[in-house]
């Protein structure tokens, strides 16, 4: 999911609309399409975080959006049976990404640019050398210049000695299986959150 109105602070407009220039230019280099703009709702209580948090990126930083109430939801959104008091910010810009297609599109010009790609071998370890880092890894030592380390989880103990201040944290996902599930099709609702 991609989104400009923000409900978790203002602050991070300017580098979601960063984002969004660099995602075009990501589509544009790899010749496919990886950003899909359904428009994006933002559900809930109007006093609630969710909502007034959104509203309030928007207007701050000049976003279009419509404020809906529960029966307009309800209406233009057949899907979502908002109860009364529900409202919601609707951003046309937002959407969501192609994750399997922007990994190949960015594997694939990192490679067109020089990148040596490794794949299933494990870093056990790296230190900063005289020419740049050392890797212990599953297939040997290996020496660049820069790297890139996607480690997910293991991030906190791989770069311990880094001094850079990570902490894993659990986000917790509920999945729903609609009772008429052609109401959710893809490109039907926008992208949503419902606090």
């Amino acid at each position: 999911m991609i989104r400009e109105a923000y409900y978790e602070s203002p602050v991070y407009v300017p580098l979601i609309r960063r984002a969004y220039e660099l995602w075009q230019a990501l589509e544009r280099d790899g010749g496919r399409p990886l950003l899909r703009q359904t428009g994006g709702l933002m559900l809930g209580p109007e006093g609630g975080p969710l909502v007034r948090g959104a509203r309030h990126s928007a207007v701050e930083h000049g976003l279009p959006f419509e404020l809906l109430d529960a029966a307009t939801i309800r209406r233009r959104f057949p899907a979502f049976h908002a109860p009364a008091g529900t409202v919601g910010v609707l951003e046309p810009r937002a959407g969501f990404l192609d994750p399997e297609a922007a990994i190949e599109t960015s594997l694939t010009l990192a490679a067109r640019a020089g990148a040596d790609l490794r794949f299933d071998v494990a870093v056990a370890g790296w230190r900063a050398t005289a020419s740049g880092l050392a890797l212990d890894t599953s297939a040997g030592l290996l020496e660049a210049d820069r790297v890139i380390l996607t480690a997910g989880a293991w991030a906190p103990a791989l770069l311990a000695g880094a001094s850079v201040p990570l902490s894993v944290e659990r986000q917790v996902m509920y999945w729903f299986a609609p009772a008429r599930p052609e109401g959710f099709a893809a490109g039907t609702l926008p992208v949503f959150i419902w606090e």
